[in-house]
């Protein structure tokens, strides 16, 4: 079981990091314009804020705002 646990609260930024199965240089531009066109569909139905992210070869970072949660 992991030692994370995940809290929300209301009105806070949070900061993720995603990794590609064993650090594999997978995500190119075309994987990158997949994963902004999902953020966006996620950020406009649940009514959250991207202030920030970086989309690299093998790893993601985002910031992630919501009000609701």
């Amino acid at each position: 079981m992991s030692r994370w646990h995940n809290h929300y609260p209301n009105g806070h930024a949070f900061f993720r990091t995603y990794s590609v199965h064993d650090w594999c240089a997978k995500l190119d531009a075309r994987a990158a314009a997949i994963l902004y066109e999902e953020w966006e569909k996620a950020r406009a139905a649940l009514g959250a804020r991207v202030p920030a992210y970086c989309i690299m070869p093998d790893h993601v970072h985002i910031v992630i705002w919501s009000e609701s949660g």
